[in-house]
């Protein structure tokens, strides 16, 4: 993420490929037991994916929420719920490829790669 502003509108199309349920789930899998410094399911997720998928530390990863107005939370704070988020992403995950296999491949006549 290369600014400071978090994109609502691409949050709104990332949520679109979230399994069913994805919020319930994380009350259920103990993901967002406390709901002190992040107070949704969907605030939880951004901010593990900016630390997930972004590659940065757990300190940049939580000043960087703040900066965006995301949540307030410290280094330590934020490994605590990623170390309980684990049954949440990990079930996230399999719900995902589980309807990955369900999609028809569809092959490039071109080149063969499936798409």
């Amino acid at each position: 993420m290369e600014t400071a502003t978090v994109n609502q509108e691409d949050w709104e199309i990332l949520k679109r490929f979230l399994p069913q349920d994805w919020e319930s789930k994380a009350i259920e899998l103990g993901a967002l037991a406390r709901k002190r410094k992040i107070k949704s399911a969907g605030t939880l997720l951004r901010v593990l994916l900016i630390h997930l998928a972004d590659g940065k530390s757990l300190r940049s990863t939580a000043a960087y929420a703040q900066e965006c107005k995301l949540c307030e939370i410290n280094d330590v704070a934020l490994l605590h719920r990623l170390r309980a988020s684990s049954e949440w992403l990990r079930w996230m995950a399999v719900e995902l490829l589980m309807t990955i296999q369900k999609s028809p491949v569809i092959q490039d006549k071109d080149t063969g790669y499936a798409l």
